[in-house]
């Protein structure tokens, strides 16, 4: 993407990010201008909190 915007020569001003570091490494990749990290883009911390399922075990009747 990064690539892309300067080929096409596309300016970019502020970068503003959440604060995860996958969302910062992501600007950093895309050698885009330093991120103005911004706590409420986040999510509180709760990440994937809350979305871990135990796995269903099948076992077979045979």
């Amino acid at each position: 993407m990064g690539k892309a915007l300067r080929a096409l020569k596309i300016p970019v001003g502020d970068v503003y990010t959440r604060p995860t570091y996958r969302a910062i490494e992501t600007t950093s990749l895309a050698e885009l201008p330093k991120p103005k990290i911004q706590d409420e883009l986040g999510d509180g911390g709760q990440g994937m909190q809350g979305s871990y399922r135990r796995p269903t075990v099948f076992r077979s009747v045979f």
